[in-house]
């Protein structure tokens, strides 16, 4: 399945909600047309609700591929950081998964796991977004 995305160009965040079954091409793709929606200002914070994620159709051994492939989305749309919400043990420890993963890539990028909507806004409230 896709990854749905809203972008409120007023905050400059953008929320993506990947839905039902999730795979490596679904996420890559997601990256690409980010990358390409010219309405996307760069400097951008990231969030990524898991909440409607059924499976995650790939090992951890294929998600070593994800943050690569996010570098140049990153580059591209200069990504303050990254904020996964993942409400149930499930979705969070995939969450935590993903920030081991990006900080074993690039240890200056900052990606933040948090268990609820609240949480999350109250982060990008101290970011600055």
């Amino acid at each position: 399945m896709p990854v749905a995305y809203e972008y409120d160009s007023n905050r400059n965040i953008i929320h993506a909600r990947p839905f039902g079954d999730l795979s490596i091409n679904d996420i890559v793709r997601y990256f690409m047309e980010v990358a390409e929606d010219n309405s996307v200002r760069p400097g951008i914070i990231e969030v990524v609700h898991l909440r409607d994620v059924e499976n995650f159709l790939f090992t951890s051994k294929n998600a070593l591929d994800i943050p690569r492939r996010h570098d140049e989305f990153m580059v591209r749309k200069n990504i303050t950081c990254t904020i996964f919400v993942g409400r149930d043990d499930i979705h969070y420890g995939v969450a935590r998964m993903f920030q081991n993963l990006f900080s074993l890539d690039d240890r200056y990028y900052t990606v933040f796991v948090v268990r609820t909507e609240e949480d999350a806004n109250r982060l990008i409230k101290e970011i600055g977004g």
